[in-house]
């Protein structure tokens, strides 16, 4: 199952602010993996903080990323709702998040349990290198 939409492929994101807590108190947003399509939203949100015309419009823009994926939070000392996402964090904070987010949800292929990887004789015969399409490369693999 693509990991993007598997309901138990989960990673957490802890603030810059709460490192330092024992792992057990550390405050922590959990959020599923991001298609493709909700990444580049989450990329297109920063991108577009320097166009927003009021605070508001920047504080909806930065809480709406924020909430892209988010399903969860631990350690905050109340009921999660993504909703009061607003009340939880400040400007900063938030901020903070969604750049974790976007970093943390770069395409990845790794597997989630050792045993589901392939080895590399397992891969070698069914994979296909996907051209260079400035044709630049010539170590292709068909």
């Amino acid at each position: 199952m693509p990991i993007a939409i598997d309901p138990e492929a989960t990673f957490p994101l802890i603030l810059p602010g709460d490192v330092d807590k024992p792992i057990a108190e550390q405050p922590r947003f959990i959020y599923r993996n991001l298609t493709a399509r909700q990444w580049l939203a989450v990329c297109n949100s920063l991108d577009k903080m320097d166009e927003c015309k009021t605070n508001e419009d920047l504080i909806t823009l930065i809480f709406d990323g924020c909430r892209t994926g988010l399903v969860g939070w631990e350690n905050m000392g109340r009921k999660f709702n993504p909703n009061e996402l607003e009340d939880v964090l400040t400007f900063i904070e938030a901020t903070q998040l969604l750049v974790a987010l976007k970093a943390s949800s770069l395409p990845s292929l790794e597997k989630k349990t050792p045993s589901e990887s392939l080895s590399e004789s397992d891969t070698a015969q069914s994979v296909k290198i996907a051209p260079d399409p400035t044709g630049a490369g010539t170590n292709q693999q068909n």
